[in-house]
């Protein structure tokens, strides 16, 4: 898991002014579940571009 989500990222590891900002926050923590139920992850909040895009909260 820990290799997938370092890929996602582009290798990206904190927000710092001028930097890429763009978040998504999941409704449940992958690195808490099992490898075959990562596809049932939901988005609860996207934010791209400094906007948000997506919100279910």
């Amino acid at each position: 898991m820990s290799e997938a989500l370092l890929a996602s990222t582009h290798g990206v590891e904190a927000v710092r002014p001028g930097g890429p900002a763009d978040l998504v926050a999941l409704d449940v923590d992958p690195f808490q579940i099992r490898g075959e139920e990562l596809g049932s992850i939901v988005s609860a909040l996207t934010i791209a571009g400094g906007k948000v895009s997506h919100t279910s909260l």
